[in-house]
């Protein structure tokens, strides 16, 4: 009887949890129904608050999915109601639940995929964006589900347009073209598409052909907008403002029509009048767009940053506006709200490459702002010019590299900070499964589905990190940089600092001494683009500067004039350089004309200068603290017997052998895996070896005996090297991009940890290359000055007895540049010195002792 009762009573027990659970999932969808009968802002809030207290419960399965279900769901709402950011973390949570439990009974790619791909797209973050699309491409391929599968290929070709790759969106555009059966409603949109990307590449009679033929099944709002542009291309004013008025009635009848769509639609408008120079048309359609975004706002002034969000159209009125202005200073306020929500928008991207791609319109803007403050100053001799025109540029150079090391700086004096740290190793993660990505790419394969999926997984709980750290890392945004604080570090190092800014129109630079400052427009990018390429290409080939010997010396010489170098006065000079500058060897330019053939005897800037480099002010001033560590690893493959043999290196492998605390990987030893091992081991790291820049979709790459390392590999890498010599061709080569600067494997050292760098502009001489790096370390070990060694070394290889006149050229010495902190050199005796010493203290003694010996034998 007891047993029976027990029985009764564990069976109701299972009854009430039953009916608890059972409670719990009717409870998430009676919420979800009642939410979307009466659906707005205010319940829309009150129900995220009930699935997150929900979601912090022991779920079960079927729970689970109703999670994933209603978060979806205010995934779709949220962005109705303009909430981005909010949308978008929904839509990751939803998907990151829905892989972790292994669902497959909810349409994930129609709910959550695609409008989360379409959310990463409009807000800049195109490396998820990629990966999202690719994810359900693959999976509607999979199931053949040909509805998913276009989709999912106009989204991606939205992607490639918005990167600039118009080439790769039109490929897979035509491509689905040509596929039979596709519905009127797909084939349009495809056409759409490609017609959007035609006329970015300007391929017009093309784009025109396009559009007529879409148009006989109907037209639809894209559609009108594609011709609109070309008409306007083709300066038909009146028939583009046609195509929109028609392409505006059919925006306005969409039923689910929002703020965005709607404002981003005025925006365009506001480019026609801007076009028929019809001003004032013009900032009423900005003004119209801003009232769309901010319907509750009072924008009769300039809108408080507190109510502005990471929102790409924001930028375009905001730019819009500051063009439309006639006061400079109203101009620069709207241009500061532009660079204020980029960086909100740069926040919420969490691949580098994205943010990078982001962060491209920034210098343009810079550019603009530049020029407003470069015409004040021919008005005014006020120095807050000049700093304001300073932070503009160091605000926007190398973002991304300075966010990452400024990160690295909180982990450090954070330890305990387990947030921080677990966005580091999931940022390692992340990057090691790209790195898998471009391999497959370089190899000329798919990546894996698994690769894919682990990647968006890894995406989202980075992101979940993110919110939480980035605030810290907000505060430090848009640092004013101190002029006075330059000045008193440059009074200690006995320098000057030149600074260039190489926009798409102007170049400037600007001076700082210990007391004066300079802000100079250089000229023209037409007039000085030319000429740097030209003296650039004199270094392509070991013969051309002899070649043409006096072609080389009149370019050197203009640099010197065009560049403004002629106003510096100090021994040291710190150069801050951008864009094609960066992979100029400014210690190769020719203070005067010069009518000699040999070398040695030409007025080279190295002759009176001592020349240091920096990414950028802040690493100037950057007071990082120095490794405990005081050993350093040198990695030689050699590659002995092969076409690649590097012969010279074996006497470079000896000269840093003899050094103190030096461990050498040699030969079969120097493995990448063997590197990777050690390298945060070290102070100092020194490979001497093959090393390619890459081009746009090759990345720059080192080689190693076994295998090469490619350039994204080294941002997973934490290192804190004092130095990293990088004694290989091409290491300071990549691509541009933007204010970031050179895609190179020396940035990817810096990325990784690396305080100071010496790396190469080209492919250079082994011979040379050795002799160098042997007199770098020798003066390196005796003065303990990095700037000085290696000034030292290339004045050593110039005067050079035993070298040849064609053999001293530039391309041997000057390839090598040395970014970093300027430390003065330790008047210490080198070894030939003490033993000259010694021999001269022993004479003096064997003369005294012999004057000595001959007075006493006088005596007798």
């Amino acid at each position: 009887m007891r047993n029976l009762y027990l029985r009764f009573i564990c069976i109701l027990i299972f009854c009430a949890f039953q009916a608890q659970a059972q409670n719990l999932e009717d409870s998430i969808y009676n919420s979800l129904d009642t939410f979307v009968a009466s659906p707005s802002e205010e319940h829309l809030n009150q129900f995220k608050f009930e699935i997150n207290e929900i979601s912090q419960k022991n779920l079960k399965p079927e729970e689970k999915l109703a999670v994933v279900i209603a978060q979806c769901n205010m995934g779709y709402y949220s962005k109705k109601y303009n909430q981005t950011q909010q949308a978008v973390s929904l839509y990751e949570k939803a998907w990151l639940l829905y892989q972790e439990e292994n669902f497959d009974n909810y349409d994930i790619t129609e709910y959550c995929l695609k409008p989360l791909g379409n959310l990463y797209t409009k807000t800049g973050n195109f490396t998820q964006a990629e990966n999202i699309i690719k994810t359900y491409i693959n999976q509607a391929i999979k199931e053949n589900n040909k509805d998913q599968e276009i989709a999912g290929i106009i989204n991606l070709s939205v992607v490639y347009h918005n990167t600039g790759h118009f080439e790769m969106a039109i490929d897979i555009l035509e491509n689905q073209l040509k596929e039979a059966d596709l519905k009127p409603e797909q084939k349009k949109a495809l056409k759409n598409n490609l017609t959007t990307n035609l006329i970015a590449l300007k391929d017009y009679e093309k784009a025109e052909k396009i559009v007529s033929s879409s148009t006989e099944a109907g037209h639809s709002f894209n559609n009108y907008k594609n011709e609109a542009l070309l008409h306007l291309k083709n300066n038909k004013i009146s028939e583009a403002k046609d195509k929109m008025k028609l392409a505006e009635e059919i925006l306005l009848n969409k039923t689910d029509l929002n703020a965005r769509d709607l404002a981003k639609f005025h925006t365009e408008k506001a480019d026609i009048f801007l076009f028929n120079e019809e001003y004032d048309k013009a900032e009423k359609s900005f003004l119209k767009a801003l009232k769309t975004l901010l319907p509750q706002k009072d924008l009769k002034a300039f809108p408080n940053r507190d109510i502005l969000y990471p929102e790409n159209t924001f930028l375009t009125i905001f730019d819009g506006l500051a063009k439309l202005q006639d006061d400079w200073e109203k101009a620069l306020q709207y241009y500061d709200l532009s660079f204020y929500v980029s960086d909100l928008i740069n926040h919420e991207i969490t691949s580098q490459q994205a943010k990078i791609l982001h962060l491209s319109s920034s210098k343009k803007r810079t550019e603009t702002c530049l020029g407003i403050l470069y015409e004040q100053s021919k008005k005014s001799s006020d120095n807050s010019i000049f700093k304001r025109a300073l932070n503009y540029v160091e605000n926007n150079k190398a973002i991304v590299l300075k966010k990452n090391i400024k990160k690295r700086a909180i982990s450090e004096t954070q330890p305990q900070d387990s947030i921080l740290s677990k966005s580091l190793e999931l940022k390692k993660l992340q990057q090691s499964l790209i790195n898998r990505v471009i391999r497959s790419q370089l190899n000329n394969e798919k990546p894996s589905d698994s690769v894919l999926k682990a990647l968006n997984k890894i995406n989202l709980a980075y992101n979940q990190t993110q919110e939480l750290i980035d605030k810290d890392l907000k505060q430090t945004t848009n640092h004013q940089v101190s002029i006075g604080e330059i000045q008193k570090k440059l009074e200690l190092d006995k320098a000057e600092m030149q600074l260039y800014f190489f926009g798409q129109e102007s170049v400037y630079d600007f001076l700082i001494t210990e007391k004066t400052t300079a802000f100079n427009k250089t000229g023209t990018a037409k007039d000085l683009r030319k000429p740097v390429k030209t003296y650039l290409s004199f270094f392509e080939d070991p013969s051309a500067i002899n070649s043409q010997l006096k072609d080389f010396k009149e370019s050197a010489h203009r640099l010197y004039q065009d560049l403004n170098l002629k106003q510096l006065q100090s021994k040291n000079i710190v150069i801050v350089p951008d864009a094609l500058l960066s992979f100029t060897p400014f210690d190769s330019f020719l203070t005067e004309k010069s009518k000699t053939s040999q070398f040695e005897k030409m007025p080279f800037l190295i002759r009176e200068k001592s020349l240091t480099y920096q990414t950028s002010i802040s690493f100037y001033l950057d007071d990082r603290k120095e490794s405990d560590l005081k050993n350093q690893l040198g990695v030689f493959p050699i590659f002995d017997n092969t076409s690649y043999e590097l012969s010279y290196s074996k006497e470079e492998a000896k000269s840093f052998g003899k050094l103190e605390n030096s461990d050498i990987l040699y030969q079969n030893k120097a493995t990448k895996s063997e590197f990777l091992k050690k390298a945060s081991h070290y102070n100092i790291l020194h490979l001497s070896t093959h090393a390619q820049g890459g081009n746009f979709s090759v990345p720059a790459s080192l080689a190693f005996y076994d295998e090469t390392l490619i350039l994204p590999e080294l941002y997973t890498l934490d290192l804190n090297p004092e130095l990293v010599v990088l004694s290989a061709c091409e290491t300071g080569i990549g691509k541009i991009q933007g204010s970031e600067g050179a895609m190179s494997l020396a940035r990817g050292f810096q990325y990784a940890g690396a305080k100071n760098l010496l790396f190469s502009l080209w492919q250079v001489n082994d011979q040379s290359t050795a002799e160098m790096m042997t007199s770098f370390y020798s003066y390196f070990e005796n003065h303990q000055s990095k700037s000085y060694a290696l000034h030292q070394s290339k004045l050593d290889y110039l005067d050079h007895f035993e070298i040849r006149n064609h053999k001293q050229s530039p391309y041997y010495w000057a390839g090598f540049v040395y970014y970093g902190e300027i430390e003065i050199p330790q008047e210490t005796d080198s070894p030939q010195i003490k033993w000259w010493i010694i021999f001269i203290i022993l004479g003096a003694i064997l003369c005294i002792f012999l004057i000595l010996r001959k007075r006493k034998h006088n005596s007798y």
